[in-house]
């Protein structure tokens, strides 16, 4: 335990009590998107900065996978007296009482959990830090850790690797696949489908075909088939989408109706860079902020240029994306997108958490100095120099 916790570059104790077995029946949430707490708790069993005792630990984690709770995937017999219970052992324990729980770090990506938080588990997580998708304001905790969504790939998950020559063959230009609903949150996204099928990409020589569907049953827009993949709807499978993105030179990520998307991370486990047209994203919804150069991996955009002038705001983007560009995204996708994908052979979103969750949430009465320079700013750090 000594060695482990020396070693240790955020040392952290995950609850092990027998209450909070039945936890370990849950499945997955159906929601493919919302699974990243069950990479989080596997990534975190051998971890090199587990420690056994929590008086040794500067992070604890909860290993509850309340995304899945709510969601329904969890066995019949986890009604909510088992549940209220595993929360009361924890409320109960020394571990919770030392820093009455400043010190504990919940994930769950799912937009739910922000609404339907079970009462017994809202009570004791008022000082948690939550690993979410975002930051959205009135939350029932005290710090948000922004976390990926997982992919809704149905393939066996293994980032796709590929080099500028095989990038420049790939069959489409810009893709985008999603809902275009009437709400105000899709505005962006219908400027998008009113506006830029015909629009063209030439920067490997020759000119590329778009993928540009709504999956709005709804829209007026005629079926997509024949041929036709631009201006149309269709529901697809995950696997069509992904198969799509794959052959795709960049994906336009649009907001919908909050500033962030599985998208911003289906486009790193495809190799697709990402042309990003959110502005609230920047500052809210980017994972590993300090330790990711997303502004490198990205092409960025104007969310109130473009939907003034979506063709203008793009051309003016396209001025700029040229072959040592888009290297430079490829490379650093390459390189730093273990930093926040869950599903990598080689993931560090769990460190990620941790790291984030000790320099960002923790005052200093818990940390102790035992971490060095706190996170005062979101300098980039390479942690791939680091992990």
């Amino acid at each position: 335990i000594r060695q482990r916790t020396r070693s240790a570059v955020v040392p952290f104790y995950l609850y092990d009590l027998p209450e909070l077995d039945v936890f370990r029946s849950c499945n997955a949430t159906p929601h493919k998107n919302h699974r990243g707490e069950f990479y989080f708790f596997k990534q975190l069993e051998n971890h090199p900065w587990r420690v056994e005792e929590s008086s040794q630990a500067v992070v604890v984690v909860v290993p509850i996978p309340v995304s899945s709770y709510i969601r329904g995937g969890c066995p019949h017999e986890l009604t909510a007296n088992v549940f209220e219970n595993a929360v009361n052992a924890i409320r109960n324990s020394e571990t919770f009482q030392r820093h009455n729980g400043w010190d504990h770090v919940l994930v769950g990506s799912d937009w739910r959990i922000h609404h339907r938080m079970p009462t017994s588990l809202k009570e004791i997580a008022g000082n948690f830090t939550v690993g979410h998708t975002g930051y959205f304001g009135n939350s029932p905790w005290r710090c948000t850790i922004s976390v990926a969504y997982t992919s809704g790939a149905e393939r066996s998950i293994l980032p796709h690797e590929v080099d500028y020559e095989l990038w420049a063959k790939r069959k489409y230009g810009l893709f985008f696949h999603g809902q275009t609903e009437k709400n105000s949150g899709y505005h962006i996204r219908r400027v998008a489908m009113d506006n830029l099928p015909g629009f063209r990409t030439n920067i490997t020589g020759y000119d590329s075909n778009n993928v540009l569907m709504t999956s709005s049953v709804r829209s007026k827009l005629p079926p997509c088939g024949d041929g036709l993949v631009e201006g149309c709807k269709e529901k697809s499978s995950t696997d069509v989408f992904h198969q799509r993105l794959r052959q795709s030179k960049f994906q336009l990520f649009l907001r919908g109706d909050d500033y962030s998307s599985a998208r911003m991370y289906d486009g790193l486990l495809e190799m697709t860079p990402n042309i990003v047209f959110s502005d609230e994203i920047w500052t809210n919804g980017l994972p590993a902020r300090c330790q990711t150069p997303w502004e490198v991996m990205t092409f960025r955009g104007s969310e109130a240029r473009f939907v003034v002038d979506p063709v203008g705001e793009l051309n003016r983007l396209f001025r700029d994306i040229n072959e040592d560009t888009v290297k430079i995204r490829l490379d650093a996708m390459r390189k730093h997108r273990d930093n926040v994908l869950w599903e990598s052979a080689h993931s560090r979103a769990a460190s990620m958490v941790l790291t984030n969750t000790a320099r960002r949430c923790l005052p200093d009465s818990i940390v102790a100095g035992r971490l060095g320079k706190r996170a005062t700013s979101c300098d980039f750090i390479d942690v791939t120099k680091v992990f």
